[in-house]
């Protein structure tokens, strides 16, 4: 009762000094201060309340400052808007030290949008759970796209003529201590998953290898791979490689040949011959069989009729 009193006694008084001092040793406030309140155990508090409540105040008077608790932040009003008191442009200063999320997104406008960085350092864009095909596991970078964003767009400008592209780094040791690759090392694969009705599962994927040779510096020998999945297998199978040599295998693993296959080769057949030729094209003409150009006229392969 005598603590409120003593406030209401200073606030009366202020009409006549027109300055104010809230202490408990009866100092008087600084030249500089309408109100000082002074205090070594204690803190001042304000007025709290949620955003919506804050928005709601009629008429807020330019300067006015409240504390919202579901944002966990001081507001004040500028004349025309809230603003939050504690917002940094990080545009006109140096970091000091890093920066802590403590769990909150860096986005535009305030909205659990943007980007969100884990306690292990994973990034998400549009999501706060970076993962790989939704098995818990988690993913160094998880970009998730809604139906109006569904696509990551690299661009590059200039003359040129480079393409944009990804560029992947790899080697063996650490960050501090790299060793070079391996034979059979892999460098980098594209995988795709789709959802089931219950789970995402591995459908395709395009991986790219260390050729089974020796490293050594400014050499190295590698293929690619080609994986789909069909009814009834349970994982992506190689169906195709390109190896270091440049020859395609299809449906086998090691080409001797610039083109390789494993099991039929199919022409699509053709009424007529193709504009242009080369000594060495083949075609097969409809009714009448294999065609090859010799370098002066289709010449048509022919030989006794097979039955199996």
């Amino acid at each position: 009762m005598k603590k409120i009193l003593f406030i209401a006694f200073a606030i009366m008084l202020s009409g006549i000094y027109a300055q104010v001092a809230i202490n408990t040793d009866g100092t008087d406030p600084d030249g500089s201060a309408m109100l000082e309140v002074k205090s070594t155990d204690k803190g001042f508090l304000m007025p709290r309340m949620n955003y919506n409540t804050m928005n709601g105040i009629q008429n807020p008077a330019e300067g006015l400052l409240v504390y919202v608790q579901d944002k966990d932040a001081f507001y004040y009003f500028d004349g025309t808007e809230w603003i939050l008191a504690s917002a940094d442009n990080l545009g006109n200063h140096k970091a000091t030290e890093n920066l802590q999320m403590q769990g909150h997104w860096i986005t535009n406008d305030g909205d659990d949008e943007g980007i969100f960085v884990t306690d292990q350092g994973n990034v998400g864009i549009g999501t706060d759970s970076p993962r790989i095909n939704g098995n818990g596991q988690e993913a160094r970078m998880h970009v998730l796209m809604d139906g109006s964003t569904a696509n990551v767009v690299f661009e590059r400008n200039e003359d040129a003529g480079r393409v944009a592209g990804l560029v992947f780094l790899k080697s063996r040791g650490t960050n501090n201590a790299k060793a070079k690759l391996e034979p059979k090392d892999g460098l980098t694969s594209f995988a795709a998953s789709g959802y089931d009705g219950t789970e995402y599962i591995p459908a395709a994927r395009i991986a790219f290898l260390v050729e089974n040779e020796p490293v050594s510096q400014g050499q190295m020998a590698t293929r690619i791979r080609f994986y789909t999945r069909n009814l009834g297998d349970n994982k992506p199978k190689e169906r195709m490689v390109l190896n270091k040599d440049g020859y395609l295998g299809i449906n086998l693993q090691f080409p001797q040949r610039p083109l390789h296959v494993k099991d039929v080769l199919r022409l699509e057949p053709r009424d007529s011959a193709p504009s242009n030729p080369s000594e060495g094209d083949i075609y097969y003409r409809t009714n009448e069989g294999l065609m090859f150009y010799n370098g002066q006229n289709w010449i048509k392969i022919t030989g006794s009729v097979y039955t199996n």
